[in-house]
């Protein structure tokens, strides 16, 4: 199975996610577990001029696209509820419901976990979640996710 940097995966998937905009896209070259990234403000010069056109890319058996976060099904309030249930206490897991009730839910919620000192807890539930998901997503896809950094389990 061909290696692919966990961290790396991941911060992919953070791009193609809040890039949608920007045209934003990531493949990862089957061979070799590289990563390549695609978009309005991203030219040939930072990818490589050994990847191919997105289109090219799009189209081959030799690229995966990276997932955004959506496709993992981890995004919004289900994450956000599941975190509160597990870190807050039942006034502030009200709280928080009443928050995805109406706009601005996750301002508020962050602004709350910022005041309960929990908002580093909350980066490195998310951080985790992620991770985990692309572990499976890896699997699925034939690739062997590695943990190269410090978060090494």
């Amino acid at each position: 199975m061909t290696e692919v940097d966990l961290d790396d995966l991941a911060s992919s998937v953070e791009y193609v996610s809040d890039g949608i905009a920007f045209d934003a896209a990531a493949f990862v070259h089957r061979a070799t577990g590289e990563i390549g990234w695609y978009g309005e403000a991203m030219d040939d010069e930072v990818r490589g001029e050994a990847w191919p056109s997105l289109e090219e890319a799009d189209d081959s058996d030799d690229y995966i696209a990276v997932p955004e976060k959506s496709d993992l099904m981890i995004t919004g309030k289900p994450l956000a509820l599941r975190f509160a249930y597990q870190h807050l206490s039942e006034d502030d897991v009200t709280e928080v419901e009443r928050y995805f009730a109406r706009k601005g839910a996750f301002r508020r919620f962050r602004a709350l976990l910022d005041e309960r000192d929990l908002l580093t807890a909350w980066n490195q539930y998310e951080d985790r979640i992620l991770k985990d998901a692309l572990e499976e997503w890896c699997h699925e896809m034939g690739l062997q996710p590695v943990r190269r950094s410090s978060d090494a389990r």
